[in-house]
C-alpha cells in the first residue's frame, strides 16, 4: 500500500461521517485485496448513502458515492470516488473493472 494511498483514505473517506468499524473494516478489505488481486485494475469497493457523501465538507465531492481502489502492477496506488453510471478518464480506461465490495 503507498503512501498516496493511505493519503486519499484519509481524505476522501475519513472525512465523512462514517462509522469507525466501517472506516477499520474498510481498510481491511482494501488490505485483503491487495493480497489477492495483481494487475492492473479499478476495484469497486463500496457505494456509500447519499447522505453520508452530502456531508463531505468539500461540495464538489457530494455526488460521489462509489469508492475505488486502483491497482497497477499488482500494487495498490490510489483510491478515489466518483459518481455512480460516470464515464472514465482515459487513463483509467486501461484498467480492468472488478467489482469486490464490502459485505457488511
Amino acid at each position: 500500500m503507498t503512501q498516496h494511498l493511505k493519503e486519499m483514505i484519509n481524505e476522501r473517506i475519513r472525512c465523512l461521517p462514517l462509522d469507525k468499524t466501517y472506516v477499520e473494516s474498510l481498510y481491511k478489505h482494501i488490505l485483503h485485496i491487495g493480497s489477492i488481486y495483481n494487475g492492473n485494475m479499478r476495484i469497486l469497493i463500496d457505494r456509500l448513502d447519499d447522505d453520508i457523501i452530502k456531508q463531505d465538507p468539500f461540495p464538489h465531492r457530494r455526488t460521489k458515492n462509489e469508492v475505488w481502489v486502483v491497482m497497477d502492477g499488482g500494487r495498490m496506488v490510489t483510491l478515489y470516488r466518483r459518481k455512480e453510471g460516470q464515464n472514465f478518464t482515459q487513463h483509467l480506461n486501461r484498467y480492468q473493472n472488478i467489482e469486490y465490495k464490502i459485505t457488511n
